[in-house]
């Protein structure tokens, strides 16, 4: 008889095993302090959107605890309370002790134990909020006192620049972490604070595509960042991309975003509709009060005198922020001229991933974008590719 419950025992110890094993989780637990009666939530961050996994409503000692499947690759999750989020990254079975206080700020003040990834997310949590927040003082100032638009892109490049030279620290660490996956997606008004579309931030993009290609290359979020790191290099159209960035290949160019904004005689003109007329097109974000101004239409107006016969056109979009002034200075400008009246927050601008001023795009016959150029000593020469 002794015999057998042993025998039972070890098979119940085999199964319960087994059962575990298939049943692997991370758990997530702590503490709330000054948040009685709060309710904490557990949400998952993915690609497309944020969900919510599990809540508890909170008790005097403002414990927590939570249990969740273990993700086949390296994931991102949060704790929400209210309108405050504290980021956490989990790559395996790994046990997270959080202890916050509301009444110290609930997402900057708090400790975390059990993963150096989530000691790594919280401190470029604390930079990109120390960006935005300068950000939005310099919002604040232009409201009060506009600056022209080439200075106020400028004063954005300087109120970023920190976060970027601090951020680069943790991804050329260990390009294969949550932490420099985290890094390249911080925002400040919902626009990536690295830019894939810019010359500089895209290495950064592709260092940490190639990394996690080799060690997370199912995952969709691999997936995803391989594609938004292809697609930029196939908009900068740089000469010997892939021997620069290996692993990453440019194919064809990719299509326009629609602009359709009013000209000089209050007019909508739209871009798809020079693009349906069959003509190379160079798209150029500009402002007429900018001290560039001057010279950068000199340059412009050359080239299209010489290649306006031969099928090119330019479609300008200003963001001057004086109706008047744009007025008179572009009502004798031989090419298209369009006005966005949002100026500097424009948003046909931020599609286009616009951050500095001038920025000229170079659109073939059929609306793709084949190039990002860079300088006015490039400009001919690739109008004449395209041409």
């Amino acid at each position: 008889m002794r015999s057998k419950i042993v025998y039972i025992v070890c098979v119940l110890s085999v199964i319960l095993a087994f059962s575990c094993k298939d049943k692997q989780e991370f758990k997530l637990k702590g503490s709330v302090e000054n948040a009685s009666g709060e309710t904490l939530y557990l949400e998952h961050i993915g690609v497309s959107g944020v969900a919510v996994l599990d809540s508890v409503k909170l008790k005097d000692n403002g414990s927590f605890s939570f249990r969740q499947p273990r993700p086949e690759a390296p994931d991102f999750y949060r704790l929400k309370l209210k309108n405050q989020f504290i980021n956490i990254a989990v790559d395996s079975t790994e046990i997270i002790t959080v202890k916050a206080d509301v009444s110290a700020g609930f997402a900057k003040n708090y400790m975390v134990e059990g993963s150096d990834n989530c000691t790594r997310l919280k401190e470029l949590t604390l930079l990109q909020l120390q960006a935005s927040d300068a950000y939005n003082r310099l919002l604040a100032e232009q409201r009060k006192k506009p600056l022209s638009a080439e200075d106020f892109q400028r004063e954005v490049i300087n109120v970023t620049g920190n976060y970027k030279q601090e951020a680069q620290k943790y991804i050329l660490q260990d390009p294969r972490s949550s932490a420099a996956y985290f890094a390249l997606f911080q925002q400040i008004d919902n626009m990536l604070i690295f830019d894939p579309y810019e010359k500089t931030d895209n290495k950064m993009y592709a260092v940490v595509a190639t990394s996690w290609d080799v060690y997370h290359g199912n995952s969709v979020r691999s997936k995803h960042l391989h594609a938004l790191t292809m697609q930029a290099l196939k908009f900068l159209r740089q000469p010997q991309a892939e021997s620069s960035y290996p692993g990453i290949e440019v194919r064809e160019a990719i299509s326009y975003f629609e602009i359709a904004l009013p000209d000089v005689n209050g007019n909508i003109v739209k871009l798809s509709d020079v693009i349906g007329q069959g003509k190379v097109i160079m798209l150029d974000f500009s402002a007429y009060q900018s001290r560039f101004s001057p010279v950068h239409n000199m340059d412009l107006g050359e080239i299209y005198q010489k290649y306006q016969p031969k099928g090119l056109e330019i479609f300008q979009v200003s963001l001057d922020g004086d109706l008047n002034f744009w007025q008179n200075a572009a009502a004798n400008i031989p090419w298209i001229c369009v006005r966005d009246p949002e100026n500097v927050y424009s948003r046909a601008a931020a599609t286009y991933n616009v951050k500095e001023l001038p920025a000229t795009f170079l659109l073939n016959r059929k609306g793709e974008i084949v190039k990002r150029i860079e300088s006015v000593q490039e400009m001919e020469a690739e109008v004449k590719k395209v041409l």
